[in-house]
């Protein structure tokens, strides 16, 4: 699990948590459900990358078909969540909103190490 899946999870748990604190315990509830599903989201997809660049081609044709799958099922999840389970807009949208925190806060981290490598 790496830096950027750790403070996606944090970050889903502390918008749940103040949701909870600003809103109601379904505005909570439904960013507690998405900040997870993201994190899920989030771990297939640098799962399936990783595998992408190191293993034989057998298995990058699974992975490639796994990162083509993912989206779609997102979509569905999401579809799930909205529709059939009727969860809280406002809270869905601050639990899918974490994962674009923590994605860039890694790529703001990754180029500040980049440019003191360059100074030193």
């Amino acid at each position: 699990m790496t830096r950027t899946m750790v403070l996606q999870l944090v970050l889903a748990l502390v918008a749940a948590a103040i949701a909870l604190t600003v809103w109601d315990l379904e505005t909570a509830l439904a960013a507690l459900v998405a900040g997870l599903v993201s994190c899920a989201d989030l771990t297939v997809m640098a799962l399936a990358a990783a595998r992408l660049t190191a293993q034989r081609v057998r298995s990058r044709v699974f992975y490639t078909v796994v990162l083509g799958i993912k989206f779609p099922a997102l979509i569905g999840i999401v579809y799930l969540l909205v529709v059939t389970l009727t969860m809280n807009a406002l809270g869905l949208i601050i639990g899918f909103s974490t994962l674009v925190v923590a994605v860039l806060y890694a790529a703001v981290s990754f180029q500040k190490s980049l440019v003191e490598g360059e100074s030193a």
